[in-house]
């Protein structure tokens, strides 16, 4: 496919899925193999899960919205640059470090996609997000602490460790 044509169906993806919380357009668009990647995320997510993980994207944040500021296109991959925003006014938001209640917290966060496509499928999504960002405006706890071993001012003999635990969802 050309890659007008694979960036036309990159854009379908934000607009009808990612906007539209449409779960058809996986069972249409996904190929069977389909893997969707997040370095925040303990594992890839494929078929069902991956629109499970949709679902629950959608049911937390009801009017979750991406705005795509970039799409670039090569060969069988299109990369999008894209910033999120919602409020969490739906369900809670599942993380490995417990779920997080709707609070009505809004968010803004940026991020990149690329997405592999092969014959008109999307076979691989990887995602770059500000993932702590998000963690932070919806006041989840462990993200707003300080530093618990903070140098004194003009010290640089040792880095300051946090209390800030790499999160997940689940």
């Amino acid at each position: 496919m050309s890659t007008q044509t694979n960036k036309a169906l990159a854009s379908r993806y934000y607009q009808e899925l990612l906007n539209g919380g449409d779960l058809s357009f996986i069972d249409h668009y996904m190929a069977a193999d389909f893997i969707f990647t997040n370095p925040t995320h303990p594992h890839p997510y494929c078929g069902q899960e991956f629109k499970q993980l949709v679902g629950m994207l959608h049911a937390a944040f009801p009017d979750i919205h991406f705005v795509v500021e970039r799409l670039v296109a090569e060969d069988d991959v299109v990369v999008g640059r894209w910033t999120a925003t919602g409020t969490h006014t739906g369900t809670a938001l599942n993380t490995l470090q417990g779920d997080i209640p709707a609070l009505g917290y809004p968010f803004s966060i940026c991020g990149m996609s690329w997405l592999r496509i092969e014959a008109g499928k999307f076979v691989e999504s990887r995602v770059l997000e500000d993932t702590l960002g998000l963690l932070q405006q919806l006041g989840f706890p462990g993200c707003l602490e300080a530093p618990v071993d903070s140098p004194t001012p003009g010290d640089r003999s040792s880095p300051p460790t946090t209390s800030v635990s790499p999160f997940a969802w689940s």
